[in-house]
């Protein structure tokens, strides 16, 4: 893999929010972040009775979803993307029994993989498996030059004793940025 930051610290910016209920704050989301080429955002609370054209924002693509079933609460998450990024989602890198969202975004003669994560907290210790998994399927994708992975982990990093995400990062040679 060649050096992510390389890529995005010159031509894209991403954020990353924790936004506790996405459908109240939209019109806060659009006016303060959308300086943003990608955002993606944990814990929206969304369910199928909102529509996308309720939480659309201007000037990105149709977002990226990934709510809960019907009878759970809280979690999902979203990822916006410019419009002038080519994105498209990577559902062969996703599982059922995790709540992430992976995206191939193409830039020049670059592809990259981006997921986005939300670990609810509590979680069991098979969670991170399903994440080791996960982070190994899209690092074995040879057409792939860069990965990244953005989210919620509710795990402790100033820990590393007992931090789960650190021997990943490790393991799959990912950087965290906070």
């Amino acid at each position: 893999m060649s050096d992510f930051g390389e890529l995005f610290s010159k031509s894209v910016s991403i954020l990353h929010l924790n936004v506790q209920s996405l459908a109240p704050k939209i019109d806060l989301i659009q006016a303060e972040y959308s300086d943003f080429d990608i955002l993606a955002f944990s814990e929206t609370w969304l369910n199928n009775n909102h529509t996308d054209e309720s939480i659309e924002i201007l000037n990105y693509q149709h977002p990226f979803r990934r709510d809960r079933g019907p009878h759970k609460v809280g979690g999902g998450i979203i990822v916006y993307v410019k419009n002038d990024i080519h994105a498209q989602r990577r559902i062969d890198l996703e599982s059922e029994s995790l709540e992430a969202i992976w995206l191939e975004i193409k830039f020049k003669d670059k592809k990259a993989l981006l997921g986005t994560f939300y670990i609810p907290p509590n979680s069991g210790p098979d969670i991170w498996e399903k994440i080791e998994y996960s982070l190994d399927m899209a690092s074995n994708d040879n057409t792939i030059n860069y990965i990244m992975a953005t989210g919620h982990f509710n795990d402790n990093q100033l820990a590393p004793v007992n931090s789960k995400i650190t021997p990943l990062l490790s393991q799959f040679n990912l950087v965290l940025l906070n």
